[in-house]
């Protein structure tokens, strides 16, 4: 009789918690009940077309226009004028002679990648173009630089192994 007690308190006991469980899972199919009858009212239905129209002009904007991110990066791709060049938001003149002028009084810098040969002397990319046209260096990135080299008629190259 005493090992019977002990099992109807060991049953009791563990009764607790699995009417809580019983209870959550009550609640959840109420929820999904609740939802059901939700998505059969008729202003969800009209709205549903409405909000996934809006979720694929959206995405086809962003395809169309890229993120601000790539804009803001790759701005130097798109200049109206071709003697001017967009380095992080700011319009720099860029002229040839005006910008081997500018790299004459420089001292280049050790090359890690890319380089472009500047009146006979070798320049890191992203010097170069920094000092011939007084944009901050972080206001742009390697491919930018190698793009305006290129505009400005210079071959870039990779340093060899």
């Amino acid at each position: 009789m005493d090992i019977t007690a002990h099992l109807m308190a060991a049953i009791d006991k563990a009764a607790g918690p699995l009417d809580r469980l019983a209870d959550a899972a009550e609640d959840a199919t109420a929820h999904v009940a609740h939802a059901s009858r939700f998505f059969r009212r008729p202003i969800m239905i009209l709205a549903l077309p409405f909000i996934l129209g809006a979720s694929i002009f959206a995405t086809y904007q962003l395809a169309i226009r890229g993120h601000s991110d790539a804009v803001g990066r790759y701005e130097a791709f798109a200049t109206e004028s071709p003697s001017e060049i967009r380095l992080g938001g700011v319009s720099y003149p860029l002229d040839r002679k005006g910008f081997e002028a500018r790299l004459a009084r420089a001292q280049p810098e050790d090359i890690r990648k890319y380089y472009v040969e500047i009146g006979g002397r070798k320049f890191p990319v992203k010097q170069a173009v920094s000092v011939g046209t007084g944009a901050p260096r972080a206001s742009f990135g390697t491919e930018v630089a190698i793009h305006t080299l290129t505009r400005l008629g210079y071959t870039t190259r990779e340093m060899s192994n």
